[in-house]
């Protein structure tokens, strides 16, 4: 959609696409003054009105922004926003250029919750293979979960980020995840190990 609006944020003209986005009549403009910071959801009218205080006053050339818009219906859509010189001088007037995102923004959830489904199976499985193995080995039952908390906390002290504590974790989940290609008669054995069997442990 496509407005050109006065420093104010009066709309002066409008073009179809805008009408449709929002769901306005198009003839509102010939019985009615449409101001567009009031089309903005309240958390954004601020900057948008200074993105239009910009242009008008010749403070900058163009500016970008994303803001939600409200429909006929009440409901709000997301927008990529545009802001740019129409005509200056006595009557100086910005044009903007309105992109709604909504489908974008739809995908982007999307793929977040993809990726955290992704995540929770991802961390699923390394547990069961750590159950799966404390269950092979019963004497260290419990330190696989010991060594993950204690590489958490440690972790977490000396300043590694949130973000990276997951990988920590899955590593120390993981750390002693080479047991389950030993054989029992090596891994259980209670005397020393021969040199065939610690090739075989390494």
């Amino acid at each position: 959609g496509i407005l050109i609006v006065r420093p104010n944020g009066d709309v002066a003209l409008a073009n179809p696409a805008f009408y449709w986005m929002t769901g306005l009549d198009d003839s509102i403009l010939q019985k009615d003054t449409l101001n567009a910071i009031s089309l903005v959801a309240e958390s954004d009218r601020e900057v948008f009105a200074s993105c239009i205080e910009m242009i008008t006053r010749n403070m900058v050339p163009s500016t970008r922004m994303e803001a939600s818009f409200y429909r006929n219906d009440e409901s709000l859509f997301p927008a990529e926003v545009a802001f740019g010189s129409f005509y200056s001088g006595a009557n100086p007037t910005a044009q903007i250029v309105i992109h709604d995102i909504s489908d974008y923004k739809l995908a982007e959830e999307h793929g977040l919750k993809t990726h955290m489904e992704l995540e929770m199976s991802y961390t699923a499985t390394l547990n069961g293979w750590s159950r799966a193995l404390e269950l092979r080995d019963r004497e260290t039952q419990g330190h696989s979960q010991r060594v993950t908390d204690k590489s958490v906390e440690i972790a977490l002290r000396i300043g590694i980020s949130l973000e990276k504590i997951i990988h920590v974790r899955h590593g120390a989940l993981l750390h002693d995840i080479g047991k389950i290609a030993i054989p029992d008669a090596i891994l259980f054995k209670p005397g020393p190990l021969t040199t065939y069997e610690r090739h075989v442990m390494e």
